[in-house]
């Protein structure tokens, strides 16, 4: 693996219909679970449908090999989630087989990158600083965010 690429990596944690709820955008050469467990400390207050008060924390966790350390897996069941992360091999052991299984439900979090991709600005990183690139990272989550609440209230208004 070539850990001295150039560019930036955006990771994204998102609600299980995948609106984008927090989006971290770091450099390519970062490990991908380095930065998991701090996004879920730093998500923000969820309010769920119906009465009670805002959620703010998951109830299930979803993702790859990336992040499917035995340490963020102790980590993310300290936080009382549900870790469904792939388990990755370990040295001298022969590799996982593929497929977790989780295909069934990462197809959400994909589609989410993809509608983050579809902006033309932020497709790649050409910014000359990483702030630049999360700032409009965060406006791509805002205006997917603003689509799917007017897409709510037109069909409150139809029916």
């Amino acid at each position: 693996m070539d850990r001295a690429k150039n560019g930036c990596k955006r990771h994204v944690i998102a609600d299980a219909d995948g609106l984008p709820l927090l989006v971290e955008c770091t450099p390519a050469n970062i490990r991908d679970d380095t930065v998991f467990v701090a996004m879920l400390d730093s998500l923000p207050p969820v309010k769920m449908p119906g009465s009670g008060p805002p959620r703010y924390k998951p109830a299930k966790a979803v993702g790859d090999a990336a992040y499917g350390h035995d340490y963020i897996i102790r980590q993310v069941v300290a936080r009382r989630i549900h870790p469904l992360l792939a388990p990755r091999s370990k040295p001298g052991q022969p590799p996982v087989s593929h497929g977790s299984g989780l295909g069934k439900v990462r197809y959400v979090i994909e589609r989410s990158l993809a509608w983050l991709a579809s902006f033309r600005r932020i497709a790649q990183c050409y910014e000359c600083t990483g702030a630049s690139w999360q700032a409009f990272n965060d406006l791509a989550c805002c205006i997917i965010c603003a689509q799917r609440l007017s897409k709510i209230e037109r069909k409150k208004i139809a029916a």
